[in-house]
C-alpha cells in the first residue's frame, strides 16, 4: 500500500511537470515573437518558472534518505541551474518593482539554504551571500512598503542569535517548511537587458589570418539593449580551456541607455599552434554578492 501511494505521488509529479515544462516552452516561444516590456515579461515569468521548478526537484531529493542515490552531481547541477536562474532574474531585468525584487530574493534565500542543506555544515562563503541577502531585504522593506515574510525573518533571527551559523543549521527543515510562493499580479514595467554579439571577417569560406602562437586581432560587432553606465561587462573569449577577459568600454559605444552600438577589435593572446581552431565569444556580467563580483 505504501509502495502504491509512492509510485502515486511520483505519477502525479511527473504530470505536474509536464504540465510546467510545456507551459515554460510556450513562454519561452512567446516571448522569443515579442518585444519591448511585454516580451521582457514573459520571459522573466519564463526563468521564474525555470527556478520554481528546480526547487521542487531539489526538494525531492534532499527528501530522500540517502540524496545521493541520484548521483552527487546530479544534486549539484540542479543547485547550480537553480543558482543561475535567479542571478538571472535579479541581474538581467531592469524596472523590478521592491515586492517582486523581495520575491526574487527570497527565491536567493532558498538557492543558499540548499547549499547549506547538502553540506551539512555551516560554509563561511553561503553564510556570507546569504547574510548579503538579509541586509538587502531589510533595506529595501524599510519605509514599510513591504515587509520581511517569516520565512526571511526567522533565517535573520537564526543569524542574529549565532553568528557562526550553528542555529541556522540546526533549523534548517524548519526553514523550509516556512518558505511561501506568493502570486504577484503587478509586474511593473520590465525591460530585459540584451546582448548581440557579431564576429567580423570571420566564415567558413574566408576564416580570419593568424600566425600560430602570435596575437591576432578580432573584430567584433557589439549592440547592447537596456544597459546603464553602473553596468560592468567583459567580452569573454574561450579556446579550449583557456580563457581571456576584456573589458568593455561603453565610451567606445553610442548611443544611450535603451540601445547602445559600437565595434572593437581586441587582441586575442594566446592563438594556438594548430592550423585552424575554435574561438567561443560571449559577453558576462558582474553580479556583486556579499562583496564578491562573479561572471554570469
Amino acid at each position: 500500500y505504501i509502495l502504491y501511494i509512492v509510485y502515486l505521488v511520483k505519477y502525479l509529479l511527473s504530470s505536474v511537470f509536464l504540465d510546467c515544462r510545456t507551459c515554460k516552452e510556450e513562454l519561452r516561444l512567446l516571448a522569443e515573437n515579442s518585444s519591448g516590456s511585454i516580451g521582457a515579461f514573459l520571459s522573466f515569468l519564463s526563468e521564474y518558472l525555470d527556478a520554481i521548478l528546480f526547487i521542487v526537484e531539489i526538494w525531492q531529493l534532499i527528501q530522500l534518505d540517502n540524496p545521493y542515490t541520484f548521483g552527487l552531481t546530479s544534486l549539484d547541477i540542479l543547485l547550480e541551474k537553480l543558482d543561475m536562474s535567479v542571478r538571472r532574474m535579479e541581474y538581467c531585468y531592469v524596472g523590478l518593482n521592491r515586492v517582486l525584487e523581495v520575491q526574487v530574493l527570497e527565491l536567493s534565500l532558498i538557492a543558499h539554504l540548499f547549499r547549506l542543506s547538502k553540506i551539512a555544515v555551516c560554509s563561511k562563503v553561503v553564510l556570507g551571500k546569504l547574510l548579503w541577502v538579509i541586509n538587502r531585504l531589510e533595506d529595501l522593506c524599510a519605509d514599510g512598503s513591504c515587509e520581511l515574510s517569516d520565512f526571511s525573518r526567522e533565517i535573520k533571527k537564526a543569524c542574529d542569535t549565532n553568528p557562526t551559523g550553528d542555529n541556522l543549521i540546526g533549523s534548517i527543515n524548519n526553514l523550509f517548511q516556512l518558505f511561501r510562493l506568493k502570486p504577484r499580479t503587478d509586474f511593473g514595467m520590465l525591460k530585459m537587458i540584451n546582448v548581440v554579439l557579431r564576429v567580423c571577417d570571420n566564415d567558413s569560406e574566408n576564416p580570419l589570418q593568424y600566425i600560430c602562437g602570435l596575437p591576432v586581432g578580432v573584430s567584433f560587432k557589439i549592440s547592447l539593449w537596456n544597459v546603464s553606465s553602473h553596468h560592468r561587462l567583459w567580452l569573454c573569449m574561450t579556446i579550449g580551456e583557456s580563457m581571456q577577459h576584456t573589458f568593455l568600454d561603453f565610451s567606445c559605444f553610442g548611443g544611450n541607455d535603451e540601445v547602445k552600438s559600437g565595434s572593437m577589435v581586441v587582441p586575442l593572446y594566446a592563438t594556438p599552434k594548430a592550423c585552424s581552431f575554435v574561438l567561443r565569444v560571449c559577453v558576462v556580467m558582474e553580479c556583486p554578492s556579499a562583496g564578491i563580483s562573479t561572471h554570469h
